[in-house]
């Protein structure tokens, strides 16, 4: 096959959101520029398992083995729980913070062919306020639609429970069918809600101008129709995260991988969304992909109003 008939196929390849067209992107992106990406892992990687290390009640535990070894009853009294919760305060404060830092690189990495710098990952602590404020935002609303889903799950299993009871005549199918039912919306709501949210964090460090209620927005907008498809692409790297998982020291390659795969996979609903206005003639302002011009500082959507 002529080199020509090669570049032919790479210009018509199939379009559409595919998981192995993303990941293709991201090793491509990540060809010859691995060393930086990993660094800035590893840095992340030091910060949260220090940070995990100090809530980690270890001299408790160690009273629990010394306890069970000389026969005597642990006294849950010097479990330090003072320390364990500011420290869990601390991770949800700082790891945010981390992570929107590591995520700043890589719309650098995609826009420009040389290597990355390491400051660029020191330049994206600045995000710090925003990166607790897409926090918080997305929790609460992840709360909020979890409880929800929690209220639907049991109002299903009221009536599995009533068709059950009125077979049965016995009311113990309650006590059975509502956690379950509960857990079940719970669980399904917050999955569907997680992937609804999951590119606020890339409309941030795309566009610094981008305010973090718009943000959602903007996620919300770009992945309808999408997240199951998102929820593939994150399948599609188990059997490596199995691998790291073994060999841990592999994750400081794994997360540049997937993060740019998912990178990749955003620019494309950046652009999939930008045609769909266009084809439906909206004049109204929307997200432009990173290899235009920066996201638009807003993005108005039908149902606005409801996050």
């Amino acid at each position: 096959m002529s080199e020509n008939e090669t570049q032919t196929m790479e210009q018509t390849e199939m379009p559409g959101f595919y998981s192995k067209k993303f990941k293709k992107e991201a090793l491509k992106q990540l060809n010859g520029r691995w060393t930086t990406p990993v660094l800035i892992t590893l840095a992340v990687t030091v910060i949260t398992s220090f940070l995990v290390c100090l809530a980690f009640p270890w001299e408790f535990y160690g009273n629990l083995i010394s306890s069970a070894i000389n026969g005597y009853e642990p006294s849950m009294s010097s479990f330090p729980w003072v320390r364990y919760y500011i420290t869990l305060l601390l991770i949800m404060i700082i790891e945010p913070v981390v992570e929107i830092a590591q995520l700043y690189t890589f719309p650098i990495l995609f826009k420009n062919k040389e290597p990355l710098k390491f400051s660029e990952f020191i330049t994206g602590f600045s995000l710090w306020g925003k990166a607790l404020g897409v926090f918080w935002w997305m929790y609460l609303w992840l709360v909020l639609w979890g409880m929800l889903g929690l209220l639907a799950g049991f109002l299903g299993g009221f009536l599995i429970a009533a068709i059950c009871y009125a077979i049965t005549q016995s009311s113990s199918a309650i006590a059975v069918i509502l956690p379950i039912t509960g857990y079940i919306g719970f669980f399904i709501v917050l999955v569907i809600k997680t992937y609804q949210y999951s590119v606020a964090s890339f409309a941030i460090v795309d566009n610094t101008d981008v305010k973090v209620t718009q943000s959602l927005k903007i996620s919300k907008a770009l992945t309808k129709g999408y997240k199951w498809k998102l929820f593939c692409l994150d399948l599609s790297f188990i059997g490596w995260q199995i691998l790291a998982g073994m060999v841990y020291i592999g994750n400081l390659w794994l997360k540049p991988y997937q993060t740019s795969a998912k990178y990749a996979a955003y620019l494309y609903l950046l652009n999939d969304y930008n045609k769909k206005m266009d084809q439906a003639k909206i004049d109204q302002p929307k997200p432009r992909a990173i290899e235009d011009e920066p996201v638009s500082a807003e993005v108005d959507t039908t149902d606005s109003n409801q996050v």
